[in-house]
């Protein structure tokens, strides 16, 4: 679809994958929830915005203004499962480069999963 507002309540349906598309998506009044702090989704859930470089711009706002955006005005609510391990530090070094990393833990991780890796002061011996 081209343009998505939300004022009233979306729950996304948790017996399948669900994917959202969209130029451009505004969570206006409204509330677009995945899952429960109680009850996580368990399917996959995809927001996908599209457009090219060359689209017509949308302004939000007198400032903001962009070909593809998401804005939340109102309530977004996204729980899914928590991996065992949200946590956990390198146990080697990890150069420039390198295609590997050895952790303490990788316990709940699964392929296509996000890493974020910031840096520390500890230093390996």
């Amino acid at each position: 679809m081209n343009y998505l507002t939300i004022d009233g309540i979306l729950m996304v349906d948790d017996t399948r994958d669900i994917n959202i598309t969209a130029n451009s998506i505004h969570i206006r009044a409204g509330n677009l929830s995945a899952g429960t702090a109680g009850s996580p989704f368990l399917h996959k859930f995809t927001i996908q915005l599209n457009g090219a470089k060359t689209d017509n711009g949308y302004y939000v706002d007198p400032v903001v203004a962009g070909n593809k955006y998401m804005v939340v005005t109102g309530i977004l609510n996204l729980y899914g499962p928590v991996p065992d391990t949200v946590n956990t530090y390198l146990t080697q070094p990890a150069g420039s480069g390198s295609s590997t990393i050895a952790v303490a833990s990788s316990a709940g991780w699964a392929v296509g999963d996000e890493l974020v890796i910031s840096p520390s002061f500890r230093t390996f011996s």
